[in-house]
């Protein structure tokens, strides 16, 4: 019987306008940290460990042991896309 409140679509609050607006509000500020903290990793990882695998932060050194291929760059890329930062 758990979530029962939600059973015929239902919910127990009250969605206000001005609940929506915290809400927009908290997305927006994430979304800046989130983009900031990408800019600050992406700027690192070029500096220090470009075409390599990892990117180890405390020695800023890159190493390729996932088998040489940029493993870092090629997930990278689609996120890159995502956030704009093309």
């Amino acid at each position: 019987n758990r979530f029962i409140e939600y059973k015929d679509g239902d919910s127990p609050y009250a969605i206000t306008a001005q609940l929506i607006a915290q809400s927009d509000d908290l997305a927006r500020s994430r979304r800046y940290h989130v983009l900031g903290a990408m800019k600050h990793i992406w700027k690192n990882y070029k500096e220090y460990a470009f075409g390599m695998d990892e990117l180890h932060p405390i020695s800023k050194r890159g190493t390729s042991n996932w088998g040489g291929m940029g493993t870092t760059l090629v997930d990278a890329l689609d996120t890159l896309w995502l956030m704009g930062m093309k």
